[in-house]
């Protein structure tokens, strides 16, 4: 303050702006101590985020102290203004900035899958945490296991939106693909259809990597179940004569 009042306390009217910060979101409690930082006192924030201290006679200054919140949304530093003044006077500001410390977003994991042929396998592939201001790109790659990309499967669908609405992804080579996620969100999924044939072959499996920039590939499985049956078709007839072999032909097939 500009000095001091000998004889009584002085009533400072303060209130905290968020600028790129939301107040009460990215800040917490928030505390006044007017004894240099011994003792603290939490303040009740009213209307814009108005409050106001009591400083004792005798007392050039006081501190506030704001709690930063932790989040786990990469979103870079915010930042807020205090404001301050006695009666009248327009208010004297300073700038609050609240670190970023939230690591750069990773691929936390990729669910399993599971479909007869014929149908769609849904994967969900999880973020670690959330971009508030743009976009995420996450590099994604289909992998042959004993089933074959192409063959095995067919069209790969992406959506975004907790499957309101899919987009087909064009695989490119290795059979990547490539989704961008859009900000505040922290999951997608990815349907992979199960091509349907005639063959016996038991169920068979691929993998689905997914991560961002250089991170590792995280990976889920999908397992195309074989709905596939062998039958008898038919028996020939036979004939022989005494003394020989009569020989029949038994035609098996295969059905769903």
């Amino acid at each position: 303050m500009s000095g001091t009042n000998a004889s009584a306390a002085t009533t400072v009217n303060l209130n905290l702006t968020g600028v790129s910060a939301t107040i009460g979101t990215d800040t917490g409690t928030v505390q006044v101590s007017t004894d240099g930082g011994t003792t603290w006192n939490n303040a009740t924030l009213g209307a814009g985020g108005s409050f106001s201290v009591s400083v004792p006679a005798n007392t050039g200054s006081f501190q506030v102290r704001v709690a930063a919140s932790t989040d786990t949304i990469v979103e870079g530093n915010e930042t807020y203004t205090l404001g301050a003044g006695v009666g009248a006077q327009a208010a004297v500001t300073g700038t609050g900035t609240i670190v970023d410390t939230t690591a750069a977003l990773t691929v936390a994991s990729v669910s399993a899958a599971s479909a007869n042929e014929g149908a769609n396998l849904t994967h969900t592939v999880t973020l670690s945490g959330t971009n508030s201001s743009a976009a995420t790109t996450v590099n994604l790659s289909l992998t042959n296991g004993s089933a074959t990309i192409g063959t095995d499967t067919g069209t790969v669908q992406v959506s975004t939106d907790g499957g309101t609405t899919w987009n087909t992804a064009t695989l490119g080579a290795g059979n990547s693909f490539s989704v961008s996620v859009p900000a505040n969100t922290n999951s997608f999924q990815v349907r992979v259809a199960a091509s349907t044939d005639a063959i016996v072959e038991g169920n068979e499996t691929y993998t689905l990597g997914a991560g961002i920039g250089a991170q590792a590939a995280v990976t889920g499985t999908g397992t195309i179940v074989d709905t596939s049956t062998l039958t008898v078709a038919s028996v020939s007839a036979a004939s022989g004569n005494e003394g020989t072999n009569l020989t029949h032909t038994v035609d098996r097939k295969s059905t769903r």
